[in-house]
């Protein structure tokens, strides 16, 4: 039943059809089933031993400490919205998904979400008055040259281009999980003609951030599947091909949008320097700058101070790794031990791999955006932490070390690396 709830919700929080059905305007309908989810999961069997646990409950402790100096009131509020909203959902999902079947099933969900953003979009710039079914506007863009610029939109938190951008872009990977998962050729023309309409979405959405994070997990796969070169080289052959079809926008770089993100990263760099350790406070970035940081790291270190952002980047680097390392297992390296356990072994390392790549996809997205409490972030790192728990289970002998001191460096390092870029090129 918890599953059944989570799966609901999942589904709720993508598809969100309580923001535009007038008979659902009322109704709390997603505090309502994660209510009854969190109530259903306190009665199961349950592990706290991956970090990436440990680390969103020491994420959420951290932003409630950086709100305590602004407001406790509003340190008490934002800190359960973000455990409503954030911490559950990686808690419940790596608990629920306990099977394979689940895993799929919220990958199902979340292919269903961006097909119907993907449907929406369509029907929204054929439209006339450009309005979709949820009597939502497309954006207009007036910032790359003379004539206007129309993106595609959803609804709700996905009423950004870019924030719907990331939900298509990441489903594809999942879409060609089960295109070549299964042997049923209904699936397989369901996954294509899926992936037709979130392609034709992404050139709707017509943003330069969705169009590298649909690239991302592709290029990543060649180049860890052969090598960089391999990797690069089609890339540059395609290259004229790829600027005659990429929406209008991509190339432009000296847009006012561009030339905004730079200056938000200075801030985002002054701010840090003042509250090095807890931050100016979840959500205060703009209090502090009038416009945001456009880049999720960013926005993490500087409303959350390094102790927060630490624990953001080991809930993502450390369920990065663990779904990296399962989907570089071989199968047939298990035969020894029965087909059984071979084909266990072998669905895992493919959802592993799926989760993987969609979780690349996010966060190269996520590079663009202040997204960093962003739903499908949290919807990832939970798959992942389910994919190793469950790993544990089926893959014998199956471990993995402890990255923490890699994940502090690389919290250093990218500190480090943005307060270069805006010292040598910012204001």
């Amino acid at each position: 039943m918890s599953f059944f709830l989570v799966f609901a919700y999942c589904l709720l929080a993508l598809v969100r059809p309580q923001e535009y059905l007038s008979f659902l305007n009322a109704v709390p309908i997603m505090m309502l089933i994660q209510l009854m989810a969190i109530t259903f999961w306190l009665s199961i069997k349950k592990s706290w031993e991956p970090f990436q646990l440990k680390a969103v409950i020491f994420l959420t402790f951290f932003i409630f400490l950086s709100l305590v100096p602004v407001s406790l009131g509003d340190a008490v509020s934002q800190t359960v919205q973000f455990i409503a909203g954030q911490t559950m959902v990686v808690i419940l999902l790596s608990h629920v998904c306990s099977s394979s079947k689940r895993h799929s099933a919220i990958f199902m969900a979340f292919i269903m979400g961006a097909v119907v953003m993907g449907l929406h979009a369509i029907y929204q710039i054929a439209s006339d008055d450009k309005v979709g079914w949820t009597g939502v506007e497309a954006m207009v863009r007036h910032d790359s040259g003379d004539d206007p610029v129309w993106q595609a939109r959803y609804v709700g938190i996905f009423q950004d281009p870019n924030d719907m951008g990331m939900v298509l872009a990441s489903s594809l990977p999942l879409l060609v999980y089960f295109f070549f998962s299964s042997k049923k050729l209904l699936v397989k023309a369901g996954c294509l003609a899926a992936a037709f309409v979130v392609l034709d979405a992404v050139y709707l959405a017509n943003s330069r951030g969705t169009i590298l994070a649909v690239l991302s997990p592709f290029g990543l796969y060649l180049a860890i599947r052969y090598n960089l070169l391999k990797a690069v080289l089609p890339v540059l052959l395609l290259l004229p091909i790829i600027v005659e079809i990429l929406p209008s926008r991509f190339f432009v770089s000296n847009d006012e949008s561009s030339l905004e993100r730079l200056a938000a990263w200075y801030e985002g760099y002054v701010m840090f320097k003042s509250n090095p350790l807890l931050g100016v406070g979840m959500g205060n970035f703009v209090d502090h700058h009038y416009k945001t940081a456009h880049n999720s790291w960013v926005l993490a270190y500087a409303e959350l101070g390094f102790l927060g952002f630490y624990f953001w980047m080991s809930l993502i680097f450390t369920s990065l790794f663990g779904v990296y390392k399962i989907s570089r297992i071989k199968p047939a390296e298990y035969v020894s031990h029965g087909e059984q356990v071979m084909q266990g072994v072998a669905r895992e390392v493919g959802l592993a791999s799926a989760t993987f790549y969609g979780f690349i996809s996010v966060l190269t997205s996520a590079f663009f955006l202040s997204r960093t409490y962003t739903f499908p972030l949290y919807l990832f790192a939970g798959l992942a932490t389910a994919s190793y728990l469950r790993a544990r289970a089926v893959i014998p002998g199956f471990s993995l070390r402890p990255i923490q001191l890699w994940v502090f460096c690389l919290s250093v390092g990218f500190i480090v690396m943005i307060a270069l870029i805006v010292l040598i090129k910012g204001p």
